[in-house]
């Protein structure tokens, strides 16, 4: 084996050892400890190959499935996942911080979390500098066992009433000073805060998970299921086969910027005859329907999406029961949110409209101005049958026969064009720029040739034309104003990792909240923004910045600091920005997609971009024909996917 390594790349072959020490390190005994479980996951963590990852998280749960004890098993993938239920425990980062400033208080732990951005190596450090300044070694006897760390994870979500919060953080502080190995602290705080940091995700762990089951011809088929209940519940899928509970992950569209790029991309696939469909200004959904499991709705990332929309699963359910042709079925879709009148409403509104209505406790009233509703497209299961594998067109044939348009359901608008004849084909731009006039999101292209099969994850033979890519954004750029700084997280630790923009008021005399940005930006730009805006910062947010409340930055700059140019893909309407109020009711103008450009060292704050230009630029946007009155939705951090813990 040694001589093999030795025709590796270096990192290769550092990984490879590490991998190899990784998998001599097991013993019957010390499966149960904490310390050997944090020690195991930090040798992962130095492994930088994604495969020998996923190999090293095999050879971890295979030892503990050979242990026999497979409670011990479940509460170890527990850990390693991060599933503490730390949502029923209630313990955000910042509360952790607070705590830990009563554990380490002579130790400044915001200048810590600001250069290196990792809480858990911090609490690792303050311990050793405590054990080496008491002269402390800890003995083997002395370790957490995993079944203390689960339990006591336990004992906290149990804990309810009003005063419950300052109850768990007096519990943490007091398990805290117990814990006396720096390992063991530092991944129980990553623990606590839901980010292991060694550099494998979720999906990996279900891969090492399916891995061993298929190596093992399915025999841990049970255990397997007691770990998607207890730890997963409906978040993925442990086996090959489709289910009606488990969610699959979506097929995507390729962004094409332009109709020759189109044609491009679908020549690759041979593709002649497409369905061009409207894309809808919602939220991506898989329903799941079984006559004995109910209705499960999971989102674009795989999670439950029932407490969400409670209206809508009342809707389905209710049409499940007229529709006796189906037993069950998985469909996929988009979730939109209409008037009365059917008009559908822009994404901020709906997001105001479920945030409204999300309560699990109560039964929810139908509402005849917020009416939730599913637009299908696509169909992977009916009737005991998987259809995944099936062609496109006869997929869309399956829906249109199976499920009418009637009450929550309806099909989504499409076409279809044979693209080797030229008048399809102009027919089909026509009508892409019909969407985009109507200020619809855009428009995908579905091949409906052969080998059309519903490709899990992948981005094949769907092309997707957003109007912003269509038609260039919008046609100016913005000259704004930073105002406000977020320390970044992970590869960002040690910078501002995004910025909070304004524009100027010249009559007012004010600077007010444009939009939060976070794209654009070199590594170069944030370490050198970072530095020069340092000697802006100022102790409290100035009296001339006009901001939303609910915006808290980590820092706040001088009125004067920098001017930055930046492009947008449209203007559109929210409640947290205050730009054209009064004129739009409840909502202000915001930025969508904002993307910053360049310095503009030529211009000061006073030569920037007017809150009455923004306001102009809004009515310009909204007096497009065909309006229907529907917004665009905004990019103001609410819809942004997270940044999950990436793989190797």
């Amino acid at each position: 084996m040694i001589k093999k390594l030795l025709y590796l790349p270096k990192q290769s072959l550092l990984s490879s050892l590490i991998f190899s020490k990784f998998c001599t390190q097991f013993n019957s005994k010390s499966i149960q400890s904490f310390y050997f479980l944090a020690k195991q996951f930090d040798d992962i963590s130095k492994i930088s190959s994604r495969n020998s990852g996923i190999e090293a998280i095999e050879t971890l749960m295979n030892d503990y499935i050979q242990g026999g004890d497979n409670e011990l098993f479940i509460q170890m993938v527990r850990l390693l996942t991060c599933k503490v239920d730390s949502e029923e425990i209630q313990i955000a980062n910042s509360s952790l911080v607070e705590i830990l400033k009563v554990v380490y208080p002579q130790e400044d732990i915001t200048k810590f979390l600001f250069e290196k951005g990792d809480i858990g190596l911090y609490a690792k450090e303050m311990l050793e500098k405590k054990l080496e300044k008491e002269g402390n070694n800890r003995t083997e006897k002395n370790h957490l066992s995993i079944l203390e760390v689960t339990s006591f994870f336990e004992k906290l979500k149990n804990l309810q009433g009003d005063r419950s919060r300052l109850e768990k953080q007096e519990l943490i502080i007091d398990f805290l000073k117990k814990i006396q190995d720096p390992l063991e602290i530092q991944y129980f705080i990553r623990i606590l805060s839901k980010s292991l940091r060694i550099g494998v995700s979720e999906k990996s762990i279900i891969k090492a998970l399916t891995n061993i089951n298929k190596k093992k011809k399915n025999s841990l088929d049970s255990l397997l299921k007691n770990v998607q209940d207890k730890i997963f519940g409906y978040n993925t899928a442990l086996h090959t086969d489709i289910q009606i509970g488990t969610p699959v992950p979506p097929m995507l569209a390729k962004p094409v910027s332009d109709f020759d790029e189109l044609l491009k991309f679908l020549k690759k696939y041979e593709s002649k005859k497409v369905s061009l469909e409207l894309k809808y200004d919602g939220e991506r959904c898989q329903v799941h329907y079984g006559k004995k499991k109910g209705i499960k709705l999971f989102s674009r990332n795989l999670e439950i999406q029932n407490e969400k929309y409670p209206q809508l699963v009342q809707q389905l359910e209710k049409y499940f029961q007229k529709n006796n042709s189906v037993e069950d079925c998985i469909l996929d879709g988009e979730i939109v949110v209409t008037d009365s009148k059917g008009n559908i409403k822009s994404f901020q509104e709906q997001q105001q409209n479920r945030k409204r209505k999300q309560d699990s406790n109560k039964v929810v009233a139908f509402d005849e101005d917020n009416i939730e509703k599913i637009y299908l497209f696509d169909i992977l299961f009916l009737n005991a049958c998987e259809q995944n594998t099936k062609e496109q067109l006869y997929r869309k044939s399956l829906i249109k026969e199976n499920f009418p348009i009637e009450g929550p359901v309806n099909h989504a608008e499409s076409k279809i064009f044979d693209l080797s004849i030229q008048k399809d084909f102009d027919e089909l731009k026509k009508l892409v720029k019909q969407y985009i006039d109507q200020k619809e999101e855009g428009a995908m292209v579905k091949s409906l040739d052969s080998n059309t099969f519903y490709d899990n994850n992948g981005r094949t033979q769907w092309a997707k034309l957003k109007k912003q890519v269509l038609s260039g954004g919008l046609a100016d750029t913005f000259d704004v104003i930073p105002i406000a700084a977020y320390y970044g997280k992970g590869k960002r630790s040690g910078v501002y990792g995004s910025y909070l923009l304004a524009c100027y008021d010249d009559k007012k005399k004010e600077y007010v909240a444009l939009c939060k940005i976070g794209t654009g930006f070199s590594d170069q730009f944030l370490q050198d923004s970072t530095d020069r805006l340092k000697q802006k910062v100022c102790s409290q947010k100035p009296k001339e910045y006009s901001v939303h409340r609910t915006f808290k930055p980590d820092v706040w700059f001088q009125k004067d600091a920098e001017v930055w140019e930046v492009e947008s893909d449209s203007l559109s309407s929210s409640p947290i920005y205050t730009i054209g109020k009064m004129n739009y009711s409840d909502n202000g103008i915001s930025l969508r997609f904002p993307r910053f450009l360049r310095v503009r060292d030529d211009k000061t704050t006073e030569q920037s971009t007017k809150t009455y230009q923004i306001i102009e630029f809004y009515n310009k946007q909204q007096a497009k024909p065909n309006n229907n009155s529907k917004d665009q939705k905004g990019d103001h951090g609410d819809k942004g996917e997270e940044e999950e813990e990436g793989d190797k």
